[in-house]
C-alpha cells in the first residue's frame, strides 16, 4: 500500500514495507514527511474560476481532518458504536475530510444514493444522500441506520429549510476556508491496522441502476485490499493501467458522494500520488464543469461519466482545447457509446475504469508495446483478480470473481462478503474479437431483453445510436417477455409533444432499425414519448434506472401489448 509504514506511534515513519495501513495514519504521516506535496487543488474563489486555483497540501489536509475531528468531538461527543451521521454538502473536499475525521472520532461515513443535482449528501457512518430527497424518502433512508443527526455544509442550502422542522438534529460544519486556513492541534487515532481492519471506513451504495440501491460496507481491510490489488505487479509482458495515472494531475468529473469519487479523491490520490481537482462548490455535474477544471489547471487524466464524455465527443472545440493537456481519458459508471469513444480515441488514450461498489475498480493490464487506439472499449483483468467469464447466452458472458485461497491475496469483495466463495457481478461482457483475453463490457444482465419467442437483445447499441440524436436526451428499450420491443424516448424539451416532433423521432428510430437485428426492430406503434412530469429516472452516475422507468410507464406499456 505504501513503501513507508506509518502509525500514531511512529511519525516520522520507519522505512519498512507495509502494504496495509490505515488511511488516517497514512495522511498524518505524509503531512510530516511530504508536508508541501499537493493532495488536491481547489478554486481560490468559490464564485469564479478566473481567480485561479490553490493547492491543498498533505499538511493542510491532515490539519483540516484534525479540525473536523475536534469539531465532531466537541459538538457530538465520541462514538463507540459507529453511529450514523448524515451530511448534505457542496462539491468540495469536505466529503473526504469529513469521512476521515469521522473515523478518528469513532463514527463511520455512509454514502447514500443520490440523483443528479447541484448539491450532494453524506453520512458518518457518513451518509451522502441527495438534496432532491423529500422528507418521506429521507426518513426511509435514514431510519434503518438509526440516524439522529444531519450535518450541513451550510444551512443556506435548500435542503436546510426542508429539514429545519424535522426530528433530526441539524449542525453546520466549519467552512472549508476555516478548515484549511486555521491551525488545529493533532487529533490522535491510536488504533493499529490489525485492531481496526474489520471496522468500517465508509458505507457506500450500489448504483440502483436495476433496482433499489443497497448499502455496501467498505472496511479498512477492504480499502487496503483494494489498494494492494491495484498495485500488484503486472504479469510478464504487461503493464498496469493503474500505473498510467501515478504522479499526475487528475480531473475527476464524478459525483462527490459516489464511490467513483472516493476512488480517485482518496484511494488513488494517496496511493498513487495523484493530485485531484475540484470545481466551484456549486458547480453542476456537466461537461462544461469538467472543461473549466481543465482550463485552469494542467491535468493529464480526465475521469468522467459516459454522458459527460458524449458531450465532449460532440464538441470539436472542446476536444481541440484540452488535447494539449489531457492525454488520457477514463470512463466509469457504465459503457461509453461507441460513436463517442471512436471520436475520443483519435485524440486521447481512452480506457474503461470498470468497477462496482462491491469490487472497487478492477485492476486492468495491457500488453507491452504501442498503445492500440483502435481498441478502447475492452479490458483485461489482472490474473490475481481471478475473473471467470461464464457463458449465459450466445456469445454473452457474466463476470464471476473466484475467491483467492491466500488470505493475503484476497480480493476486496470478499472482505465485504466474507462468506462467499465466488461473486457474481451480474454484469455481462463480450469477447474482444481482436485481442485474446480482453473483454468488452455490455451492461447489467438485468438489461438484456428476452422476448417471448426466446430472442435475446442487448439494447445498448440501439440506445447509444438514439442518444446521439441532438434533440433526444435519453432512451430506454424494453419488451422483456413481450412479443416485440418498445422504446421510451425522452426529449431535451420534454414538453415538445406534437406530431412533427414524433415524426422526427420516428425517422431516427427507423434509421436505427435499418442497422439492427430482427429482434431489436421497434415498430412505429411502439414508440412512446415520455411525459414532462415523468422523466426517465437516472442514478447518480447518469445511467438509467430501468426498473423504476418501467414502473413509471407500466400502464402505457401494457396498453401497447394488449
Amino acid at each position: 500500500m505504501a513503501a513507508t509504514q506509518f502509525s500514531e506511534k511512529s511519525i516520522p515513519a520507519r522505512a519498512l514495507l507495509q502494504r496495509k495501513q490505515l488511511f488516517n495514519h497514512l495522511i498524518d504521516g505524509l503531512a510530516q514527511t511530504r508536508p508541501e506535496a499537493a493532495w488536491a487543488k481547489i478554486p481560490k474563489n468559490e464564485l469564479t474560476y478566473e481567480s485561479g486555483y490553490r493547492k491543498v497540501s498533505y499538511k493542510m489536509m491532515a490539519n483540516a481532518i484534525n479540525g473536523l475531528a475536534w469539531w465532531i468531538k466537541d459538538e457530538l461527543g465520541g462514538s463507540e458504536s459507529f453511529e450514523t451521521l448524515a451530511y448534505f454538502g457542496l462539491w468540495d473536499p469536505r466529503y473526504i475530510l469529513l469521512l476521515l475525521a469521522a473515523v478518528k472520532v469513532g463514527y463511520k461515513v455512509y454514502q447514500a444514493p443520490l440523483s443528479q443535482s447541484r448539491s450532494f449528501l453524506t453520512t458518518s457512518q457518513m451518509i451522502f444522500p441527495s438534496n432532491s430527497y423529500n422528507i418521506g424518502g429521507l426518513t426511509k433512508l435514514l431510519d434503518p441506520l438509526e440516524c439522529k443527526t444531519i450535518l450541513l455544509s451550510s444551512k443556506q442550502l435548500d435542503i436546510g429549510s426542508k429539514l429545519s422542522h424535522t426530528k433530526w438534529n441539524l449542525h453546520e460544519i466549519p467552512s472549508l476556508a476555516e478548515l484549511l486556513d486555521k491551525e488545529y492541534r493533532h487529533f490522535p487515532f491510536m488504533k493499529t491496522f490489525e485492531e481496526a481492519r474489520s471496522e468500517p471506513l465508509v458505507v457506500v451504495h450500489t448504483s440502483g441502476t436495476t433496482g433499489a440501491p443497497k448499502p455496501v460496507i467498505w472496511t479498512h481491510d477492504w480499502a487496503a485490499a483494494f489498494v494492494q490489488r491495484n498495485q500488484a505487479a503486472p504479469p510478464y509482458g504487461h503493464a498496469s493501467i493503474d500505473s498510467l495515472y501515478r504522479g499526475i494531475e487528475c480531473c475527476p468529473a464524478t459525483p462527490p458522494n459516489h464511490p467513483s469519487s472516493i476512488w480517485p479523491n482518496l484511494f488513488g490520490s494517496i496511493s498513487n500520488s495523484t493530485v485531484v481537482l475540484y470545481p466551484l462548490p456549486s458547480a453542476p455535474l456537466t461537461t462544461e464543469t469538467a472543461m473549466e477544471m481543465i482550463r485552469h489547471n494542467n491535468p493529464e487524466f480526465l475521469l468522467a461519466l459516459p454522458y459527460l464524455l458524449v458531450g465532449l465527443a460532440s464538441n470539436k472545440k472542446y476536444i481541440e482545447e484540452i488535447s494539449s493537456k489531457v492525454s488520457q481519458i477514463g470512463f466509469a459508471g457504465g459503457p461509453l457509446p461507441k460513436a463517442a469513444g471512436d471520436i475520443l480515441t483519435r485524440h486521447f488514450k481512452v480506457y474503461t475504469m470498470f468497477g462496482t461498489s462491491e469490487l472497487g475498480l478492477v485492476h486492468k493490464i495491457v500488453p507491452h508495446g504501442p498503445w492500440n487506439s483502435n481498441i478502447w472499449n475492452s479490458f483485461k483483468p489482472h490474473p490475481k483478480d481471478n475473473f471467470e467469464f461464464r457463458a449465459i447466452g450466445n456469445d454473452v458472458y457474466e463476470a464471476v470473481i473466484i475467491r483467492n485461497t491466500d488470505d493475503e491475496e484476497l480480493q476486496p469483495v470478499f472482505k465485504a462478503f466474507p462468506s462467499f466463495e465466488e461473486w457474481h457481478t451480474k454484469d455481462f461482457f463480450f469477447k474482444d474479437p481482436i485481442r485474446d483475453g480482453f473483454w468488452i463490457y455490455g451492461g447489467r444482465i438485468d438489461n438484456i431483453i428476452i422476448l417471448r419467442n426466446g430472442g435475446s437483445i442487448d439494447p445498448s447499441e440501439f440506445e447509444d445510436r438514439m442518444n446521439m440524436v441532438p434533440f433526444v436526451k435519453r432512451v430506454l428499450m424494453c419488451g422483456d417477455g413481450k412479443p416485440q420491443t418498445a422504446l421510451l424516448v425522452e426529449l431535451n424539451d420534454p414538453a415538445a409533444d406534437d406530431s412533427d416532433i414524433f415524426e422526427a423521432v420516428w425517422k431516427e428510430v427507423d434509421g436505427c432499425n435499418q442497422n439492427s437485428g430482427p429482434y431489436a426492430i421497434v415498430a412505429k406503434s411502439h414508440v412512446i414519448l415520455t411525459s414532462p412530469d415523468r422523466l426517465i429516472p437516472t442514478s447518480a452516475k447518469g445511467s438509467i434506472q430501468r426498473s423504476l422507468a418501467l414502473e413509471l410507464y407500466a400502464e402505457e406499456l401494457e396498453e401497447l401489448y394488449q
